[in-house]
């Protein structure tokens, strides 16, 4: 309906700002949730992080659903979550978390298809030692759920065959592991795209684990 949504973490809290004339004006910034920010790096791993949000509307005509997904860290490690309004971002409901055992959750993206299904998918690293890092100290695996209109959200379900090793990247100056920063969905009725960092081909170098 031309509603636009600009969703950020400000202080402990997810907030979003909406517009409803093109830009023109917008409304102070509206609290979504709660937010702990994921841990900086990831135990087990030495790459930057963190806990933006990701915010989708519902596209079908007359909807005043939106939703925002964001990575928030729990007892158990980094949790993703997602809220959702039914009045076009004004009020939220409780954070329902969607992650869980898959292991520690980060960089999600999300979208709604023309439908109304909600298509959420992220990252997930678990550590052979969370308190060191290096080349075969940690895993990467995607993961991915859905939630069709007005129904719950389903178990989530692993999307890689295969295992990337976040000691196969590096950023520039070779100080930190680099595994990009902005992960995103593209949903249409038929299926979905996550569009995700993979280093399954990689091989870690114990120079530049030293080296860090």
């Amino acid at each position: 309906d031309g509603t636009a949504y600009v969703a950020f973490e400000q202080g402990p809290s997810q907030v979003v700002t909406v517009s409803r004339d093109g830009g023109s004006s917008w409304t102070r910034p509206i609290t979504i949730g709660g937010v702990v920010d994921i841990q900086d790096p990831i135990p087990g791993a030495n790459f930057r992080t963190a806990s933006f949000p990701t915010i989708a509307a519902d596209p079908r005509a007359g909807s005043t659903t939106v939703y925002t997904a964001w990575a928030t860290r729990t007892a158990a490690g980094g949790r993703i979550v997602v809220a959702t309004s039914t009045d076009r971002g004004a009020h939220w409901s409780a954070p329902v978390t969607v992650s869980g055992a898959q292991g520690y959750a980060f960089f999600q993206g999300l979208d709604v298809a023309p439908n109304g299904r909600v298509d959420l998918a992220w990252q997930s690293l678990t550590a052979v030692d969370p308190t060191t890092f290096g080349t075969g100290n940690a895993a990467i695996d995607t993961y991915a759920a859905t939630k069709v209109a007005g129904g719950a959200w389903a178990a989530p379900v692993k999307l890689t065959a295969v295992s990337s090793d976040p000691a196969v990247s590096a950023q520039n100056n070779l100080q930190r592991q680099f595994w990009g920063d902005y992960n995103t969905v593209v949903s249409v009725n038929e299926r979905s795209w996550f569009i995700y960092t993979d280093g399954r081909r990689g091989a870690g170098c114990p120079a530049v684990d030293a080296y860090e």
